[in-house]
């Protein structure tokens, strides 16, 4: 390509595209997490078989410390980013996790294991039917380590779930049950 050649397409206006098979790739967890924080910030579209579309729907904004994630568990979009997570997501503002089933592996795992670094505002259950808080406690308690304010609505909680939620978020500025 001759530079000073005037009928020669300027660089940012050409675009590539590339097939790759992602398993290759991704060979560390550090790879896992680029990979991740790319769905999550992308404006462009990947697609593998295993992973969610590259802009999660429920997305306020680019990931970033300013972004709200709303899970809605009803949603088959959500249960492949859940099944997709491999390491704690990145800073966030607000999570809002949403029409729980009364027993869900998949958000528990999610919670106890990969419920990002830091969260502003959590909200468990924030729309839904009830459910009973000791079947997703472990991971209410990890994510309570890591908020800020804590929300917890249409659960049924006795007073040993109360006991270990408030020791959890002792940090927290706020912790609110409602039913």
């Amino acid at each position: 390509m001759e530079m000073n050649n005037p009928n020669t397409p300027p660089i940012s206006n050409t675009s590539i595209s590339v097939q790759v098979n992602l398993p290759d790739l991704i060979t560390t967890p550090r790879d896992r997490y680029a990979l991740l924080q790319s769905l999550l910030t992308s404006t462009h579209t990947l697609s593998h078989p295993h992973l969610p579309t590259s802009k999660h729907p429920n997305l306020s904004s680019p990931a970033s410390p300013s972004s709200s994630l709303t899970l809605n568990l009803d949603s088959p979009e959500t249960k492949a980013f859940l099944k997709a997570v491999s390491l704690p997501l990145p800073p966030i503002k607000a999570l809002r996790l949403c029409s729980l089933p009364p027993s869900s592996p998949l958000a528990a795992t999610f919670l106890a294991s990969y419920f990002p670094d830091s969260v502003k505002q959590f909200w468990f259950n924030f729309s839904g039917d009830r459910v009973q808080l000791k079947e997703y406690m472990e991971g209410v308690e990890q994510a309570a380590r890591r908020s800020k304010q804590v929300y917890l609505g249409n659960a049924e909680v006795g007073k040993e779930e109360v006991r270990r939620l408030f020791l959890a978020a002792m940090k927290a500025e706020k912790v609110s049950i409602w039913n």
